[in-house]
């Protein structure tokens, strides 16, 4: 049986979430990079480090989703339309 898991616990497993501090190290002083709770940010915005594909994964999961109030270009167009 599968239990459902917290978020954190997703973001520890996943590697969309997964932050390299080998590749963050020059960016942490030239970008004012802040560590909260383990994880990098810049401007309260969270740092993805990663492949490609796994940045693309996170913008889609965070901000495209109808509960971020974004449909996307065409669903907003249809709606204002």
């Amino acid at each position: 049986m599968r239990r459902i898991m917290a978020q954190e616990e997703m973001e520890a497993t996943d590697p969309v979430y997964a932050q390299d501090e080998e590749v963050l190290k020059p960016w942490i002083d030239a970008h004012q990079l802040k560590k909260i709770e383990g994880t990098w940010y810049k401007d309260g915005r969270r740092v993805v480090t990663g492949k490609v594909e796994h940045k693309r994964t996170f913008i889609k999961v965070h901000h495209d989703a109808p509960t971020y109030g974004h449909p996307g270009i065409t669903k907003t167009h249809q709606l204002v339309s």
